[in-house]
């Protein structure tokens, strides 16, 4: 990662111009004008309104700025902070899935606080990059709801294991609880190193032409059509392994140039891997990953799944394991369940009760005698009174079904084959009567077979 990428140019809002002693001291002394609506003009009318901006983005590592999910962040103790983040209601590739958060979109949060903390608590310079060592991300499908605003998230981080190296942070811990209206949203554990930039300009290389097959895969259920560059797997002629595919023109997954895969997007083949391999689409509720080597973005990598019995019924869990050049890259679990399998229950209308009309009898139960008789309204006569009540062990015979015959012609066509709804209304063929005489030809509609 170049130093240039990440280099922040921000003018710093609250440096004032400097002012002569006499006119300091006057402009301490005399308030500031109020506007006529009583708040004050210009800077200082930021101080009375509550502001939502997000962080700069150098600081997540990020050359978009509508990537960036965080919002603000502040101390909360030695090694403790809270981060602030919004998760939009809709986004480009981190969709909703059957009406829930695509779960991914709390890995990215969990990422880019770490990376957030690293440069402004820990001195990590912003030319540095991030390896990601390990991440445990444990969700709860109950807050993940998509609701009518986006969601805001409060994140509790605890620093631990962190070594320092000539002042500044070299690795560290970190443990997460996301927290939205107040109820946990999710609960992570991940841990990085800081490198420093490299000596040559790696990102310069040629980056590798994709496989041309992208695999169809059920990314999410109510997704839009995705495109070509969102799908990260192509299929093998071997069972359960998918080779990855490393598209750099994606704008959200390669959101800069890199000189290897982003752990983002080998979460992202292993969710697809684990999708392709069940046939069905998912919802990840916990996910734990190693990754244990670099992904080069020139050799080929190819990942192998297999499930084991489900503890939980309705949920699965598929272990995927990525290897290059023969050495592994990384090891993912991930538990998943069906997204229907937790939907969120509509509110009913509250039953009313159907009060017959005047007149009417009520619907006796199925298999009782109904003999009661209800007056008819004044100035209309009774209705007479049931005759031949069923008897309670009485069943009613089912309706019999009818089906439409084949009409075989009994003279040869020569009109132009009819339509559908001429054929419907063809004659019957006459049948011979008891007899032996021949009943005259009527037209009695289509020819039905009734079933006893």
């Amino acid at each position: 990662m170049s130093a240039h990428t990440f280099q922040a140019h921000r003018p710093a809002l609250t440096t004032t111009p400097a002012l002569p002693a006499p006119a300091a001291a006057s402009a301490a002394a005399a308030p500031a004008p109020l506007p006529a609506g009583g708040i004050p003009a210009g800077r200082d009318a930021y101080a009375h309104l509550s502001l939502t901006r997000t962080v700069p983005k150098e600081f997540v590592h990020r050359a978009s700025v509508a990537e960036v999910l965080l919002t603000d962040w502040q101390p909360a103790g030695e090694d403790r902070f809270t981060v602030s983040a919004q998760w939009p209601r809709g986004h480009s590739f981190f969709t909703p899935i059957a009406g829930y958060h695509d779960p991914l979109i709390a890995a990215e949060t969990i990422r880019q606080s770490g990376l957030l903390l690293a440069h402004t608590e820990y001195g990590v310079p912003l030319d540095h990059s991030f390896v990601m060592h390990d991440l445990t991300l444990t969700l709860d499908p109950a807050h993940l709801h998509v609701g009518t605003a986006p969601a805001a998230l409060t994140i509790d981080v605890t620093c631990s294991d962190i070594t320092r190296r000539r002042g500044r942070a070299a690795s560290l811990r970190y443990t997460s609880t996301l927290r939205r209206d107040g109820h946990i949203l999710a609960r992570a554990d991940a841990s990085c190193t800081c490198t420093p930039p490299p000596s040559t300009n790696a990102c310069a290389a040629t980056a590798p032409t994709p496989p041309p097959r992208p695999h169809r895969t059920h990314r999410t259920p109510d997704r839009r059509p995705h495109l070509p560059t969102d799908v990260v797997l192509t299929p093998t002629p071997h069972p359960h392994t998918w080779q990855l595919r490393t598209d750099t023109r994606h704008p959200i997954l390669f959101d800069h140039p890199v000189d290897h895969i982003p752990g983002m997007v080998l979460l992202e083949a292993a969710r697809q891997a684990t999708t392709a391999h069940l046939g069905h689409p998912t919802l990840p509720l916990t996910l734990t990953t190693t990754f244990t080597n670099y992904a080069e973005l020139d050799t080929p990598c190819h990942l192998q799944t297999h499930t084991t019995t489900p503890i939980t019924p309705g949920h699965h869990t598929t272990h995927i394991t990525c290897h290059q050049n023969n050495h592994p890259v990384f090891h993912s679990t991930i538990t998943t369940t069906t997204p229907n399998h937790h939907q969120h229950p509509h509110p009913t209308a509250p039953c009313t009760p159907q009060h017959p009309a005047p007149g009417t009898r009520h619907p006796a139960p199925h298999g009782t005698r109904s003999t009661r008789h209800h007056p008819a309204p004044p100035g209309q006569p009774d209705p007479p009174a049931p005759r031949n009540p069923p008897h309670p062990t009485h069943q009613p015979r089912p309706r019999p079904r009818q089906h439409t015959a084949p009409h075989t012609p009994t003279h040869p066509q020569t009109s132009p084959t009819p339509s559908t709804s001429t054929r419907a209304h063809q004659l019957s063929p006459r049948a011979p009567l008891p007899n032996g005489h021949t009943a005259p030809h009527q037209d009695h509609g289509p020819v039905r077979a009734t079933r006893h």
